[in-house]
């Protein structure tokens, strides 16, 4: 059986991605328990998500990167810091993949390009995020690209009919001209 090559390509988002990118939310909400918004999606409209992304542009330690098969866009990671002076070294990672695309390293190549930013980032000097504890492949992940465990949330997530405890991790992303 031949193997089928895929061409995805990375990219920044742009204030033209907002409809794309509501719609993709709203898709990839429907096929996973483990976000914290459901096939609702963000909960926010076309005008408000192009604002978001054009703030991104005046902004140093904010990005997202969308993955694209064509036109499509098939799974997008975010790191979303703060302005202020006293937290602004501090980012929160999210990331997430279409269902049809699990399993075939994409996570694994958005993750390295994040960090990798992250790092050469002049403002940013630690990532955090949350997962459900339940999401054992993502724990996975971030374990692989250094994470660790700094703190649990009980019930910090419903799904499944029931509560799901959260759990906080971390990861240290000074370069050596940082330290």
């Amino acid at each position: 059986m031949k193997k089928e090559q895929l061409e995805i390509t990375l990219a920044d988002a742009m204030p033209k991605d907002a409809k794309a990118l509501l719609d993709f939310y709203k898709e990839v909400g429907n096929e996973t328990d483990f976000l914290s918004f459901g096939e609702e999606g963000l909960g926010i409209n076309q005008e408000q998500e192009t604002r978001y992304l054009k703030s991104l542009q005046e902004v140093l330690n904010n990005r997202v990167l969308i993955a694209r098969l064509g036109d499509d866009i098939i799974g997008v990671a975010s790191i979303g810091a703060e302005q202020h002076a006293k937290v602004a070294h501090m980012g929160e990672l999210g990331i997430s993949i279409l269902r049809r695309f699990w399993g075939l390293g994409l996570s694994r190549v958005m993750m390295e390009d994040m960090i990798d930013w992250a790092t050469e980032n002049d403002i940013l000097r630690y990532l955090r995020l949350e997962v459900s504890k339940d999401n054992m492949r993502a724990i996975g992940l971030y374990e692989k690209f250094g994470f660790e465990e700094i703190g649990v949330t009980p019930k910090g997530i419903y799904h499944d009919n029931a509560f799901h405890d959260l759990v906080m991790m971390g990861l240290a992303v000074e370069n050596q001209d940082q330290a």
